[in-house]
């Protein structure tokens, strides 16, 4: 038997996890978002009109699984096997899988959420679908099936931890948008204040 795909939702010890991509927007993706825009748009909206612009644009979306739309597949192969004896065989077998389209930024597969098991999901992120599978013998068709079953049921999981730091997360843009603008606001009143002591006769 092998599972297909890879580990999802885990970022290693080495990469960023799901806290650190959104902890950086809210630090400076925002800011740098408020800076991109033009002086005459800035300076004509509000600040509560530019913060609701910030949120549209630097808020985050959970994942969601299509799972009406799922499409199953049971192909046909030959299996290299180890019998009990040691000697290899093959044998016939099938490739069991289940892709699901989603929705949403697929890079968030790869986000460790902050709750989390030892146990994350496998599998493999196909454009905008995530594929669950296994390489069975023939006579284990039902194996494959149950393992599927319980792979969806914890990526649902994940990304259900994953949606409460989302959230938390599109809760702080507010904030964060504001503290953005009036610095800029801030910086732009200095920026005038010293042109204007040095036009003229000074």
């Amino acid at each position: 038997m092998a599972v297909l795909g890879e580990l999802l939702f885990y970022s290693g010890f080495r990469r960023a996890t799901l806290s650190d991509a959104l902890q950086n927007n809210l630090a400076h993706n925002v800011q740098a978002e408020v800076d991109k825009l033009r002086d005459s748009e800035f300076a004509a909206k509000s600040d509560e009109e530019l913060v609701a612009l910030m949120v549209e644009r630097c808020k985050s979306t959970p994942l969601e699984l299509k799972l009406d739309q799922s499409q199953g597949g049971a192909d046909p192969i030959r299996l290299n096997v180890q019998d009990v004896f040691g000697d290899r065989a093959m044998v016939d077998g099938f490739r069991i899988t289940k892709a699901i389209p989603f929705d949403g930024d697929a890079v968030l597969f790869e986000l460790q959420p902050n709750q989390f098991d030892l146990s994350p999901p496998r599998g493999e992120v196909r454009g905008d679908r995530v594929i669950v599978g296994m390489e069975v013998r023939a006579s284990a068709a039902a194996e494959a099936e149950r393992y599927i079953n319980e792979q969806v049921a914890d990526i649902q999981k994940y990304i259900g931890w994953q949606a409460d730091a989302i959230a938390q997360h599109n809760a702080a843009l507010p904030g964060a948008a504001m503290m953005a603008i009036q610095r800029r606001r801030a910086n732009s009143d200095k920026a005038s204040e010293i042109a204007r002591r040095l036009s003229g006769g000074g």
